[in-house]
């Protein structure tokens, strides 16, 4: 960072640091918002623009195109500055919205939405890294708990806001909704915005990042459509990502200005952050992804109601976000992880103990207990990860862990509904509707087609049965993860029991 950067940020008005932290959320919510918002509303979507076959692409494209641009977004803001990597992302994300709402064709809808992604890939890691520039490690903690909670709560939001717009009026609007809050952050980042310029080499890494990008797509690419492939298909794309990841390795080493250094790797904040953000996204994402189908499904709620099973993780995570903010300083980040991943975990693991047959009540003390753990995470391992970066390094640090975090959204949704898949397939082979998969092709979380009322005159006792599967491969992934969170707990022991900061963070 320039000196003079560095002088702008310790002079600045806290007036104006408010004014521009104001403007970031609005931006933070938009972004997060729209990576869920079409997980109820988008079959209808493309059903209109009769593409229905394509509606997986529809959030592929985003999450695709996101994480190519994380990286790159956070190694490019650290050599030429926050601000104009800053606005190129939100001129990308609103144009994308523009098109989207615009669509009339369903590649037409997919194009649009991987420009939306190409922008949130370089709003997340750049607004991040210009916090940690504009606010001293002291007031980090409160700070990223607002951010936290706002973006978290946005994302688990998504899909509820979705088909709330979609059920009182037109689909276009899930779209339209974003530009108040754009024009938003352009009107209260306008002034004020300081210029920090890394003084090292200004050089491009440009074969680090087409490598690099090529290697997230071929991976990205084999989750997102496994299903659908071949077995050979899979062990190509596989060995096509051993190779890339190899090439990566050898130009990073090499490159004067690597977009993602491999000296990271040795900075033991910078391993344990990828680790707790990727299980951590992966199970709630896991969890999210597949709550409204469970309320719906299992207990008969309407797409509306669902909504009101996320209340109580809300309302916990909005309280223990708060806390976590005010004592995180006092108490250290070893307490935080632990007992949020803790809490997270033994929430889910109440869903073994009840079974899917549970009472509504039980679920949402599971919610309930879930935000809490969530909201105790909070921002400490962010801030813990800011405070042991050096400056210079802060986009590409941040952006490295951003983007294990979005491949672990990105697997959560994959990962859940391959153990509910395989739950549901094995449980439909011992039962006596065997022979209804065979004659009806239908097969892992497809077998709720089967769960209608022109199926159940055909196949008597076929609903109770297929839900009854559904609820039970719930359970077992909701159990799987919650084993997981609780041994990620232990790991927590491995954060540093007080609030240190590094001193060429500082």
């Amino acid at each position: 960072m320039s000196a003079a950067g560095q002088e702008s940020c310790e002079v600045m008005d806290g007036a104006v640091r408010r004014r521009l932290l104001t403007g970031l959320c609005m931006i933070f919510i938009v972004t997060c918002l729209d990576g869920t918002i079409i997980s109820i509303c988008g079959k209808q979507i493309m059903a209109d623009l009769e593409g229905l076959s394509y509606y997986s692409w529809l959030t592929a494209g985003f999450l695709l195109t996101q994480a190519v641009m994380i990286p790159i977004a956070g190694k490019i803001s650290d050599q030429f500055g926050r601000r104009p990597v800053l606005y190129l992302g939100v001129g990308l994300f609103t144009l994308g919205s523009v098109l989207a709402a615009a669509s009339f064709s369903p590649d037409m809808m997919i194009v649009s939405r991987a420009v939306q992604g190409a922008g949130g890939g370089m709003i997340i890691p750049v607004s991040n890294a210009f916090i940690a520039d504009i606010y001293a490690p002291e007031d980090r903690a409160k700070v990223m708990a607002g951010i936290n909670l706002l973006s978290t709560l946005s994302m688990v939001a998504g899909p509820f806001v979705g088909g709330f717009i979609c059920a009182v009026t037109t689909w276009h609007w899930v779209f339209l909704i974003n530009l108040p809050l754009v024009a938003l952050f352009f009107l209260l980042t306008s002034k004020g915005f300081p210029s920090m310029v890394s003084e090292g080499r200004r050089t491009i890494d440009y074969s680090g990042m087409a490598v690099l990008s090529l290697l997230i797509l071929v991976f990205l690419l084999v989750f997102q459509f496994y299903s659908s492939m071949d077995a050979w298909q899979v062990i190509a794309m596989a060995a096509l990502a051993v190779v890339l990841l190899a090439a990566f390795i050898r130009i990073e080493t090499k490159a004067l200005e690597p977009v993602m250094s491999p000296a990271l790797l040795r900075r033991r904040a910078v391993r344990l952050s990828a680790v707790f953000m990727f299980m951590n996204n992966l199970g709630m994402l896991g969890v999210v992804s597949f709550i409204a189908l469970f309320g719906i499904y299992v207990y008969g709620l309407s797409e509306m109601d669902c909504a009101f099973l996320c209340i109580p993780l809300f309302i916990t995570m909005g309280v223990f976000t708060v806390l976590n903010g005010m004592f995180l300083p006092k108490t250290g980040y070893r307490l935080w992880v632990m007992a949020g991943f803790f809490l997270m975990g033994f929430s889910l693991t109440l869903l073994y103990v009840f079974g899917s047959g549970a009472p509504i009540t039980v679920v949402l003390v599971v919610m309930s207990l879930f935000g809490a753990g969530c909201g105790a995470l909070g921002s400490t391992i962010s801030v813990s990860l800011q405070n042991h970066t050096p400056k210079d390094e802060m986009g590409m640090s941040l952006a490295t862990v951003s983007l294990v975090r979005s491949i672990g959204s990105t697997l959560g949704a994959a990962v859940s509904a391959f153990v509910i898949s395989f739950v549901m397939d094995s449980e439909m082979a011992a039962s006596p509707f065997a022979y209804v998969a065979e004659e009806t092709g239908y097969s892992g979380t497809g077998l709720l087609e089967l769960a209608t009322d022109a199926f159940e005159k055909i196949y008597p006792g076929i609903s109770e049965a297929v839900i009854g599967f559904f609820g039970d491969g719930f359970v077992v992934f909701g159990t799987i993860i919650g084993v997981v969170y609780i041994l990620l707990a232990i790991l927590g022991v491995l954060m540093d029991n007080g609030y240190t900061v590094s001193e060429d963070a500082a």
